[in-house]
């Protein structure tokens, strides 16, 4: 038996932040009417959000700072380094007749923080040159 629940607003306001960064110009997207037909069968409340996300990590990594409008609210992240990889983590590439080799182990592009003025709404956003995705935590908030 399968049984479908409608998301929580606490689950859908992650999702359609997240998905709304995801979907800026540097994934292809030429208009906002593509990225509607897609979102559309399976979301009713959305907003495309358009962000250049090697503006988006620079500033992440100069300043700390995320900063984004989501429904005629603006969203001023202040966030940190948060490095998921255990400290014993090794990436290894395998090569020709089987032989390994241990990556440079690259930089932190996990981030978490919490929203400036509102210490009980927080997020975890993972940040890259390709492209940025996060989850909001807001409790009893509805955007």
């Amino acid at each position: 038996m399968i049984i479908l629940r409608q998301p929580s607003s606490r689950v859908v306001v992650p999702v359609l932040v997240g998905l709304g960064i995801l979907l800026g110009p540097g994934f292809g997207l030429p208009d906002a009417s593509r990225a509607s037909r897609a979102l559309s069968p399976v979301l009713s409340d959305y907003e495309v959000i358009r962000l250049e996300p090697g503006d988006v990590q620079q500033q992440v990594r100069t300043t700390g700072e995320l900063r984004f409008r989501y429904k005629e609210t603006v969203f001023d992240f202040k966030l940190a380094p948060h490095d998921l990889r255990a400290p014993n983590y090794q990436a290894v590439e395998t090569g020709p007749g089987g032989v390994r080799r241990i990556l440079p182990r690259g930089p932190v592009t996990t981030f978490k923080g919490r929203l400036s003025g509102q210490e009980d709404t927080h997020g975890r956003f993972t940040v890259t040159a390709d492209g940025v995705e996060g989850v909001v935590f807001a409790p009893g908030e509805r955007y």
